[in-house]
């Protein structure tokens, strides 16, 4: 089982993605390295550091059907905080 955000987080309400928001949005983060998409799982959801791996490895195999990307994109602060740090990794590659 995978803790994220204390029980006290509630989800933005903000976080309601258009279709091609998210589409493009699960685009962008499948081209991402393993490590940045390890550093997103932690920093916009707090994903324990031993559970970053399995995460990674969920997101790699099931792709845009990977239930912890939709976590990614449905449990962080705001969707500011998703394109600032999708947009941050994005210009190391």
């Amino acid at each position: 089982m995978f803790i994220h955000k204390t029980a006290e987080h509630i989800s933005s309400p903000d976080l309601i993605w258009t279709r091609n928001e998210r589409n493009k949005l699960e685009k962008d983060i499948l081209s991402l390295r393993d490590d940045q998409i390890g550093a997103l799982a932690k920093i916009l959801v707090g994903f324990r550091d031993e559970d970053i791996s399995e995460i990674v490895r969920d997101i790699r195999g099931n792709g845009a059907e990977s239930g912890h990307l939709s976590i990614l994109l449905e449990e962080a602060d705001s969707k500011e905080q998703v394109y600032w740090w999708v947009n941050y990794f994005e210009s190391f590659q």
